[in-house]
This record gives C-alpha cells, sequence and structure tokens, in this order.
C-alpha cells in the first residue's frame, strides 16, 4: 500500500521501515548488550541441568494423558529457558506411518523430538495439534453415544 505525498503521487510503502537516526554503521546501543547478572547465569545454568527431567515429563504427559497443563506448560518453560525456542518451520515433515493412530503419531513427533529432527517448541506445537483433533474426536463420540442412548428410550 502506498500513501499520497502532498502532490498526490505515491510515496514509499507505509509499512517501510524508517531509517535509524544514527549514521550507517554506528551502532544504536554503543554498549552493547548488557552482560548477565550472576543469578542470571545461575537459572540458565539450573535450567540446562533440568532440561532432561523437564522433557521427561513432556513425554510422561503425552504418554499418559492427564491433561496436566500446568506440569507441561512449567516442562516447556524450562526446556526454553535452557535451551531456547528454535525456528518454527520444519525442515522436514515428521514420518507418521500409513494409518497411524493418535497415539502413533504422538510418539512418532516425540521420537522426532528426540532424534533433534524437530525442535521440542515444534514437537510441542505439534502434539498440541494431536490433542485439539483427540478433544473433536471425543466429543463426537460422545455425542453418538447420547444418541444411541436416546434412540433406546421409550420417550413419549
Amino acid at each position: 500500500m502506498t500513501t499520497p505525498d502532498k502532490g498526490g503521487a505515491s510515496s514509499a510503502p507505509a509499512n517501510k521501515q524508517k531509517s535509524p537516526p544514527w549514521p550507517k554503521g554506528v551502532s544504536g546501543n554503543p554498549r552493547g548488550r548488557p552482560k548477565k547478572t550472576e543469578e542470571a547465569r545461575e537459572v540458565e545454568k539450573l535450567a540446562r541441568a533440568s532440561a532432561p527431567a523437564a522433557l521427561d515429563t513432556v513425554l510422561s504427559i503425552m504418554r499418559s494423558g492427564d491433561g496436566d497443563r500446568v506440569r507441561l506448560a512449567a516442562a516447556l518453560a524450562v526446556i526454553e529457558r535452557g535451551i531456547g525456542r528454535a525456528g518454527e518451520v520444519l525442515a522436514d515433515p515428521v514420518q507418521v506411518p500409513e494409518g497411524a493412530t493418535l497415539a502413533d503419531r504422538a510418539q512418532a513427533v516425540a521420537d522426532a523430538a528426540m532424534a533433534g529432527a524437530v525442535s521440542v517448541s515444534q514437537a510441542s506445537a505439534l502434539l498440541s495439534c494431536l490433542a485439539s483433533v483427540a478433544k473433536v474426536r471425543e466429543v463426537e463420540e460422545m455425542e453418538q453415544r447420547i444418541a444411541a442412548l436416546e434412540g433406546q428410550r421409550n420417550i413419549p
């Protein structure tokens, strides 16, 4: 989209970034990035040490289907704090066997994450998607069961 200038002609796109107020080649932050505090470094060290246990928690929740969102969120926060978030684009799709169940698909995602083929954040997003599909299927199945039960009743 372009914006008209005073003469009515179109100028540069409205979403174009303005140039910084400092000259080209000169940093806008001459002191550089602030140094981390000792406490911040200690937190990162503890998070890195806890990341394998956090990943075990994520996989345990995935396998048990308990739906303990608080523990899952905490485990993911520890992993992201200790390891960091990776990019959101999958280089290669997760390989899933033809006709795989939702549990098989979830296991394929976990296996891909453990092999380093997808990031933990990508695996989490994929598992969240699979969990949503599972919930939709549960609701659909319950609706069918209720309809069947109501059909068995003789309602006057």
